[in-house]
């Protein structure tokens, strides 16, 4: 993927910091990671509204089990006759309980797994890198919320949980390409432009 130069200046200003090199010198592109590449082209507010994304990515976990945690004191807060009419995964103390429980850090550690994995990839620190640094911006509920829509987002698309929540958002549209949308050959398919999704299908 080549780099999205946006203005001739800029372009101008990274061939004068590396010395003659265009945008990025070292070896050449395949040696920095995609993140790596366009930050060489990205202004500020870009840069930190990025930042903030990875910085999100790696406190799902801590947040997840802040969440979990807070959930779990608010139900022993009730008085006993309420907390006995709750499902027994929710009782505290019960067989059900401790399962889910087990159950859910794994699955905190998984998640965070993932993250990291992305963040990895990107060339970014993981959360385990950034456990120490002291003066740490947390990320706000509202932000977070919108990762946990990210895993959300790849059960219902990819999982085989999501089957269902697919056909039913997905298969009239694709019913639609198939009534209005002729091929006229296997080798030279027509392509798809979806706005928001950032690629064509």
């Amino acid at each position: 993927m080549e780099p999205n130069i946006v203005s001739k200046a800029r372009s101008d200003e990274a061939h004068d910091d590396n010395n003659g090199c265009s945008g990025v010198c070292a070896g050449g592109l395949g040696e920095e990671s995609l993140a790596a590449q366009t930050e060489h082209h990205r202004d500020a507010e870009e840069v930190a509204h990025f930042e903030s994304i990875c910085e999100s990515f790696r406190q799902h976990a801590i947040f997840s089990r802040r969440a979990r945690t807070g959930h779990a004191a608010r139900i022993a807060a009730l008085p006993a006759t309420h907390q006995s009419l709750l499902p027994l995964w929710m009782q505290q103390g019960s067989e059900e309980n401790r399962h889910r429980e087990v159950f859910m850090q794994e699955a905190e550690k998984r998640n965070q797994f993932f993250f990291d994995s992305l963040l990895r990839h990107a060339g970014k620190a993981i959360s385990q890198e950034m456990l120490a640094e002291p003066e740490r911006k947390w990320s706000s509920d509202d932000t977070m919320s919108k990762v946990s829509s990210v895993l959300k987002s790849l059960a219902r698309d990819w999982s085989a949980e999501g089957v269902a929540e697919r056909e039913q958002s997905y298969r009239p549209i694709l019913d639609g390409f198939d009534r209005h949308v002729k091929v006229n050959k296997e080798s030279d398919p027509p392509r798809i432009l979806v706005p928001g999704a950032g690629e064509m299908l």
